[in-house]
């Protein structure tokens, strides 16, 4: 497993413990329970920061040891997910910018084999869907010269189903390509809201910056509304999983 799922198992037991009051014994110890400000190295805290404004200070010295151990883990869930999407977006929309070069080099290829062995596509309406392509032999009475085609040491129809084979890749992988693009835009969403939940571990949202407890509430709807996508992906994994079983 990747760092990324221990992380989000310990953060996500942590903020168990601390929202459920599981562990009421741990949790009941001076160590754990006891705001910052009564701890003695944190007691010196006012020598080194005396900019800091005065609610924003008193805010923190609100957090406990508890809340200081999940403000990490939902720090690097901010870090990880928000360089995730942005190096993930950026890959995508370059390998979407080297597809259409791709998919350019197809339609001329294809236009050269109907020339060369005499064919015709198919209708309008299926060659734009994306789909594979079909062929046919042209109706029409061939020149008495004889065809380019003949000089060929591949069959037709083995240069056809390899274009078609090619076709059907390419619309693949572009469509796996969608999907990361719309994944990485989800982590894009994602992973800076989580700034809202790892300042509300240090108390800072009781205080009127970052939008304060609206704030919040905000970042965990934009969260959810991010999550939808994802959730729609794995529901269609799972039932091509069951299909394939």
């Amino acid at each position: 497993m990747s760092t990324s799922t221990y992380v989000g198992f310990f953060r996500n037991l942590l903020c168990c413990v601390k929202d459920l009051q599981l562990f009421s014994s741990v949790l009941s110890l001076p160590l754990v329970s006891t705001p910052l400000a009564s701890l003695p190295p944190f007691s010196l805290f006012t020598f080194f920061v005396p900019y800091i404004p005065s609610d924003l200070y008193d805010a923190f010295l609100l957090t406990t040891v508890l809340e200081i151990c999940i403000f990490p883990l939902q720090f690097y869930a901010f870090y990880s997910l928000t360089t995730g999407g942005f190096n993930g977006l950026k890959g995508t929309l370059q390998k979407l910018g080297s597809m259409k070069d791709w998919s350019e080099a197809l339609d001329k290829v294809k236009k050269q084999v109907y020339a060369d062995y005499g064919l015709s596509s198919a209708t309008s309406a299926s060659s734009s869907s994306g789909s594979s392509f079909s062929v046919r032999r042209s109706t029409r009475k061939k020149t008495p010269s004889k065809p380019k085609s003949s000089t060929s040491p591949y069959p037709a129809a083995a240069i056809v189903c390899s274009l078609t084979f090619l076709e059907t890749s390419l619309g693949e992988y572009k469509a796996k390509l969608n999907r990361d693009l719309v994944e990485s835009c989800a982590c894009l969403v994602i992973g800076p809201s989580f700034i809202w939940l790892a300042a509300n571990s240090l108390h800072v949202t009781a205080t009127p910056y970052i939008g304060g407890i609206d704030g919040v509430i905000l970042a965990l709807i934009f969260m959810e509304f991010a999550l939808l996508p994802l959730l729609w992906y794995m529901k269609d994994d799972a039932v091509k999983e069951r299909g394939g079983g």
